[in-house]
C-alpha cells in the first residue's frame, strides 16, 4: 500500500512547479532589454541572492530609458516607469533555443512601444543614436542597480 501512495504522490510533487527562492536579493543578475518587432523592446529582470541564486523580492522598481549619441553630451530620457513589484510579477520560464536554453524566474516589465516615447524615434535611429536602459530595484534594506546599452 504505501508503495502505490509513493508512486501516486511522486507525479504530484514533480507537478508542483518549483519552489520560489525568497532569499533576499544582493544583486541584479541580468537586466535584458531587446527590440522586438520594428517599433519596441521587450525588457525583463532577473534578481541574484548572496550565492547567486535567483530570487524573488518585493520592491519598488524605477526604471529610465535614454537615448545616447557621441555628438550630443546630454542623454535624452525617452521613457520613465515606476511601479512596486510584487512577487507574484516574478514568472519561471525558459530563455535561450537548444544547448543555451535554462529556465529563469524574471520579472518582466513587457513589450515597451516606441510610441510611448518622448520623441520621434524614427529621427533617434535615423541618427544612429543609442539607448541606455537603467533600472532600480529598492528592497526596504538595500537598492540594486543595473545598466545596459540598447541598441533601436
Amino acid at each position: 500500500m504505501r508503495l502505490i501512495l509513493l508512486f501516486l504522490l511522486i507525479p504530484i510533487l514533480l507537478g508542483c512547479g518549483f519552489v520560489s527562492n525568497e532569499k533576499p536579493a544582493e544583486y541584479i543578475k541580468s537586466l535584458v532589454a531587446y527590440k522586438e518587432g520594428s517599433d519596441g523592446l521587450f525588457i525583463y529582470f532577473i534578481l541574484a541572492d548572496s550565492s547567486g541564486e535567483m530570487t524573488i523580492n518585493e520592491g519598488e522598481v524605477s526604471m529610465i530609458i535614454v537615448a545616447t549619441h557621441y555628438d550630443h553630451p546630454e542623454e535624452l530620457l525617452l521613457f520613465k516607469q515606476e511601479f512596486p513589484a510584487r512577487k507574484d510579477h516574478f514568472h519561471r520560464g525558459k530563455i535561450g533555443i537548444g544547448p543555451f536554453e535554462r529556465n529563469v524566474t524574471a520579472c518582466s516589465l513587457g513589450r515597451i512601444p516606441y510610441n510611448n516615447f518622448r520623441y520621434d524615434m524614427e529621427k533617434i535611429i535615423s541618427d544612429h543614436w543609442r539607448g541606455k536602459i537603467k533600472l532600480e530595484f529598492k528592497t526596504s534594506s538595500k537598492i540594486l542597480k543595473s545598466e545596459e546599452t540598447l541598441y533601436f
